[in-house]
């Protein structure tokens, strides 16, 4: 059974599962290269394609970053912040998240997200004022 099989009978079985949607704004940024930020983001952010580095170098993102449907990718040195969640990582595998700070506007919710995703490497990161660090559905 594939991993959105899964996904759905353990929402009906949980009674729904709510799943993000975002519109995109002007501030928000699609990353699709290898890039060192100079500057703070101060929108949502998200990877569009495979093996590539953003290292924020101490550089934030106040409305979240997105993996979805992504392999190689590293994410080092980020300060990001989110009402929903820090960092939502969403059928994406082999990544790895180094040195970032993930906190939360909304203590109610989740650091980061993980969302039938396997194989990704989480170290030396700081996740604070969430409610729960990290999340993990069918990953």
């Amino acid at each position: 059974m594939n991993c959105f099989k899964k996904l759905f009978l353990i929402s009906v079985f949980l009674g729904g599962l709510i799943i993000p949607c975002f519109s995109v704004r002007a501030e928000d940024i699609a990353i699709s290269e290898n890039t060192v930020l100079d500057h703070d983001i101060s929108g949502y952010a998200f990877i569009s394609e495979n093996n590539i580095t953003l290292d924020c170098n101490g550089h934030s993102i106040s409305n979240g970053l997105t993996l979805m449907g992504r392999t190689k990718i590293t994410v080092k040195n980020c300060k990001i912040s989110s009402n929903l969640g820090g960092i939502i990582v969403i059928n994406s595998s082999d990544n790895f998240f180094i040195g970032n700070e993930i906190s939360s506007v909304n203590p109610d919710s989740t650091g980061v997200i993980f969302v039938c995703s396997y194989n990704n490497t989480f170290a030396e990161n700081t996740i604070s004022n969430n409610k729960t660090g990290i999340g993990m559905i069918v990953s």
